[in-house]
């Protein structure tokens, strides 16, 4: 293995080098990481708490005016309830998303109050428009 100049030649080198490690690590070989839309399963119910954990320790989303809960299924998550703006639900969302082992987050159950509130105002004003029953108002 030695040269005639005393030196180990690079390739034998090399090879000693990944012998080594691979020694080093006791012959285990580490899962790939997940690439593009692989995504580690994770029990659903474990994705429920993670998401509802994460909102709820979220100084942005205050839990007064944020009332939404989680539910997973296949590890789709459908954040459900009220917000008061269009940031707070961008803000769930990407608490979720973040959770290990989401692979879809479905914000179509959430309500933005203040759309609402802008709904039932122009509904208010515009002639013709039915009535708005729920508060017991008439025409």
């Amino acid at each position: 293995m030695v040269n005639a100049r005393g030196r180990i030649p690079a390739l034998v080198l090399g090879a000693l080098v990944l012998l080594a490690t691979a020694c080093a690590q006791g012959g285990e070989e580490e899962a790939p990481a997940p690439a593009g839309d692989q995504v580690p399963a994770v029990a659903d119910s474990v994705i429920e708490v993670q998401v509802q954990a994460s909102l709820d320790a979220d100084p942005r989303l205050d839990r007064d005016d944020v009332r939404v809960q989680a539910h997973s299924v296949e590890q789709e998550v459908t954040l459900v309830g009220t917000v008061p703006t269009r940031l707070e639900m961008s803000i769930a969302r990407a608490n979720a998303q973040s959770v290990l082992g989401v692979k879809r987050v479905l914000i179509d159950s959430l309500v933005v109050e203040s759309e609402m509130r802008g709904r039932e105002s122009t509904t208010e004003n515009v002639p013709g428009a039915a009535p708005d029953t729920a508060a017991g108002t008439t025409p």
